[in-house]
C-alpha cells in the first residue's frame, strides 16, 4: 500500500464542522476561499486557528486517523487540505522578486502630408507603443489600414487628434479633397 498524501476540499456553512479520515503525519492548508480563518485539529486534540499555508506535522512514528475542521466565520467557506505521509508538494510555480520592463527611450515625430490617395503615416513596428496623430489641416482626415477610404476610416477633425494604442500594424490616411498636413508622434 502506498504512502503518500492526497487532497481534500471541504466546503462548511458558518458555524459547520467537517471531518477528513485521512491516517497521515502531516496535514497542510492549501488554499481557504474566502481568505479567512478556520479551526483544525487532528483526532480529539483541541481546534487551533489555522489558514492558508499552516503545516502541522507529527514527530516521526506518530500518526493521526483524522483532521477535524470548524468554521466559526459568519459565511460559508471552502478549505483544501492535503494530508497523509511524506511532503506536500504541487506543480504550480511560483515566481517572486523584480520583473524588469524594456521602456522606451525615444520618441518619433513626422509630418505627412495627406491627399485623396491613402498615405502610409507610422509604418508597421513590432516595438511600438502608441502613435498620436494630430489634424493640421483645414478638412477632416480618416484614418486605418492601406486600403482606408474616406467611407470605412476613422474620422479626425480639423485641428483634431487621436491616440492609436496596442497596435503594431502600419497606419494609413486619406482626406476627401485636397491635402492636409498630419503630425504624428510615435513611442
Amino acid at each position: 500500500m502506498s504512502r503518500g498524501w492526497r487532497t481534500y476540499v471541504v466546503t462548511m456553512a458558518s458555524g459547520g464542522e467537517e471531518i477528513i479520515h485521512q491516517v497521515g503525519e502531516f496535514f497542510y492548508v492549501v488554499s481557504v476561499s474566502p481568505a479567512v480563518d478556520f479551526e483544525l485539529g487532528m483526532d480529539d486534540d483541541a481546534l487551533d486557528y489555522a489558514k492558508v499555508g499552516v503545516e502541522g506535522r507529527l514527530p516521526a512514528g506518530e500518526t493521526f486517523a483524522k483532521l477535524r475542521l470548524r468554521n466559526p466565520g459568519g459565511s460559508a467557506i471552502s478549505v483544501r487540505v492535503a494530508a497523509g505521509f511524506g511532503t506536500y508538494s504541487d506543480s504550480e510555480a511560483q515566481i517572486s522578486g523584480a520583473v524588469p520592463l524594456a521602456l522606451s527611450d525615444s520618441l518619433t515625430t513626422a509630418a505627412v502630408t495627406v491627399g485623396t490617395t491613402a498615405v502610409l503615416i507610422a509604418a508597421a513596428d513590432i516595438a511600438r507603443k502608441s502613435v498620436m496623430l494630430k489634424n493640421a489641416g483645414a478638412s477632416p482626415i480618416y484614418v486605418g489600414g492601406p486600403a482606408v477610404t474616406v467611407g470605412d476610416g476613422m474620422p479626425v477633425g480639423a485641428g483634431e487628434g487621436m491616440v492609436i494604442t496596442w497596435t503594431t500594424a502600419a497606419i494609413w490616411a486619406v482626406t476627401e479633397s485636397g491635402t492636409c498636413e498630419v503630425r504624428g508622434l510615435v513611442e
